[in-house]
């Protein structure tokens, strides 16, 4: 089985401690180059239930976080906004939720979706105003049946004809294969992803993203 479907059983067996965690969080270093509709959003969410911050950017809970995975997976929603819109460039803000199934609440890749299946996160793209999209939030936030159906959504798409591992791997064998210059995956944001995934204990459905990052990283420092 792709390590990007979640498992239903893992879901089920977590559920009600899954509802009742608390409400949102967002993890920011800074905001200075970051496209204001962050702020906007943050402050009409903020006035629903308040916001836990554990980055720079607003912090309020004492000090930034030293494990973002440890933090956001105590909250039911992470506010997963990229610093700008580009359509085709995604980042790691939309996996790292689904990692700790937690529900990212996205703005950034207009074509998110056709990666990334719709019905495991929320865009906010997808709404005429941050009103609305606030509105919905706080209508998942109130139906557990609803927000259960976040959870359990693969994350990936999934196309049959498609072999995702194959695909993926045959892409980072080109790079090496082809000599080009590349990061090293034990610093960066991406060293430091791999050492917080690493630490996860308890069962997770997208086990797939795991799996690329350690083969990425193991190839990487040959």
């Amino acid at each position: 089985m792709l390590a990007a479907e979640r498992s239903k059983a893992d879901i089920d067996s977590h559920l009600e401690s899954f509802i009742q965690r608390k409400f949102c969080s967002i993890v920011v270093s800074n905001s200075l180059y970051a496209d204001p509709i962050r702020d906007r959003f943050w402050n009409l969410l903020n006035q629903y239930k308040e916001i836990a911050s554990g980055g720079g950017y607003k912090n309020n809970v004492g000090e930034p976080v030293k494990d973002k995975l440890e933090f956001i997976k105590g909250y039911k929603f992470n506010i997963a906004f990229e610093n700008s819109m580009v359509s085709g460039y995604t980042t790691e803000k939309i996996i790292e939720p689904c990692i700790v199934n937690t529900v990212p609440i996205y703005w950034g890749n207009r074509l998110v979706a056709k990666d990334f299946n719709p019905e495991a996160f929320i865009d906010i793209s997808d709404f005429d105003s941050l009103d609305r999209a606030v509105d919905y939030v706080i209508k998942v936030d109130n139906d557990p049946e609803l927000y259960t159906s976040y959870l359990k959504a693969n994350l990936l798409n999934r196309y049959p004809y498609l072999d995702y591992e194959e695909i993926i791997s045959n892409f980072f064998n080109n790079i090496i294969d082809n000599g080009m210059p590349v990061f090293r995956t034990k610093y960066g944001r991406v060293g430091i992803f791999l050492k917080e995934i690493e630490n996860i204990k308890e069962p997770t459905s997208n086990n797939i993203f795991k799996k690329i990052f350690k083969k990425f990283g193991a190839v990487l420092d040959n």
